[in-house]
């Protein structure tokens, strides 16, 4: 059982990360390596699994949206991109250890996403482009106001990483230093053995 595993708390996904996600040939090659490796790391994080389920529900709606269909399309590529950002982020680490803040940050990440895709199904309800023109206003402040938070939720995940990745830095040095003062002490003691030696 891994670390985590204890302390985070399974919930049970909503309706619309259940749905069917979209085909690996509609996503960029880029995104489709970055799933196969999700694939690989979900065992270790199982969180990762569930974020991208709730990335790929979102862009599933962009991809769909009747209408604001530029705002839909960044958002969309926004989704894209974290997909990538993660898996980066996770092979950096894939043999250190994870940071320990990483459970809690993510469950915050992780309910971001959720409450983006509530609030895009109202997006997804509409069925034809005049039901979109009537509510177009609403729908475009509502893909904004995601775009916004999914960055936002971004920068704030790759902080942690950021963090422990400076800590990993800082504790590496100081053992090359105390490597190297240990060297120093030797090579000093054998040259003065050598001297006594000469004489």
């Amino acid at each position: 059982m891994s670390w985590f595993e204890g302390f985070w708390r399974r919930s049970k996904p909503p309706n619309d990360l259940r749905q069917k996600p979209p085909r690996l040939s509609h996503v960029s090659p880029a995104v489709g390596l970055a799933l196969e490796f999700v694939r690989e790391s979900s065992d270790a994080f199982p969180p990762l699994k569930s974020a991208v389920g709730a990335l790929l529900a979102i862009y599933n709606i962009c991809d769909n949206a009747k209408g604001n269909k530029e705002r839909a399309h960044e958002l969309r590529g926004e989704a894209q991109s974290t997909i990538i950002f993660l898996a980066g982020l996770f092979r950096m680490f894939k043999d250190n250890e994870l940071p320990k803040e990483l459970p809690t940050e993510f469950e915050g990440f992780l309910a971001t996403l959720q409450n983006i895709v509530s609030e895009l199904a109202q997006i997804q309800r509409r069925k034809n482009i005049f039901s979109s023109i009537l509510h177009s206003r609403e729908d475009a402040t509502v893909l904004i106001s995601a775009e916004k938070r999914l960055a936002c939720a971004n920068i704030h995940i790759q902080l942690t990483f950021h963090k422990q990745h400076t800590k990993d830095l800082t504790e590496v040095k100081r053992l090359t230093q105390n490597t190297d003062s240990k060297v120093d002490i030797i090579q000093t003691k054998q040259d003065f053995m050598i001297v006594i030696l000469l004489f």
